[in-house]
């Protein structure tokens, strides 16, 4: 299913339970989206407040700060200045 579908699923679930769907969403897949939408990457402060604008989210620096860098498997690093990324292959 592509983002937009389930986006779409999503926010029909929220309207029928009353929540915000996004609520609903992994962590994990929100911080890869979140970032996407970064291509030279964010800082958390960045990432915290594109949670609240986007998805109305507000989640807690510290949770963000732990959950990201449970992502390095996935390619996720933190670089200079605090700035958290998706690497390519062959970004270092």
């Amino acid at each position: 299913m592509q983002n937009q579908d389930r986006d779409w699923a999503l926010k029909q679930l929220g309207v029928e339970i009353g929540i915000n769907p996004y609520k609903l969403m992994p962590l994990k897949e929100l911080l890869i989206r979140a970032l996407q939408s970064f291509p030279k990457g964010a800082t958390v402060t960045q990432i915290k407040t594109y949670f609240r604008g986007r998805w109305g989210l507000d989640i807690p620096t510290r949770r963000l700060i732990v959950s990201l860098s449970h992502l390095r498997p996935a390619g996720i690093h933190c670089g200079p200045g605090r700035v958290w990324k998706i690497l390519k292959s062959g970004d270092q």
